[in-house]
């Protein structure tokens, strides 16, 4: 099994290897909605960052959803019971690697 970073509400900074998936934990403290929301931002141009967001469904398939935000960021909300995990990863395509880039997760 992979290890996980156990995250909360709040911004994460990412560095992504050329093939490389980071694995994320996420337990709802409340019931609702939860945005979980890419900020990949190019102010220079150097790199073109493609974030993309992973998770099992229902069907124990791989869902990936890599657009939704801004520009070439994924955005997903996810609807969680109180003190459940959501389990997700993130990935990335780029020009240059590491690829770094932050994202968020906010109660909606």
């Amino acid at each position: 099994s992979n290890s996980r970073y156990v995250v909360s509400t709040g911004a994460y900074n990412v560095s992504v290897t050329d093939g490389g998936i980071i694995y994320y934990s996420f337990t709802a403290s409340q019931a609702g909605t939860y945005v979980i929301e890419s900020m990949a931002v190019d102010k220079l141009a150097l790199n073109e960052i493609d974030p993309a967001l992973g998770f099992k469904n229902a069907n124990n398939k791989t869902e990936q959803i890599s657009d939704g935000g801004v520009g070439a960021n994924f955005k997903y909300e996810v609807t969680l019971e109180a003190n459940a995990t959501f389990e997700f990863m993130i990935a990335a395509k780029a020009t240059e690697y590491p690829a770094e880039f932050d994202f968020t997760i906010s109660k909606k």
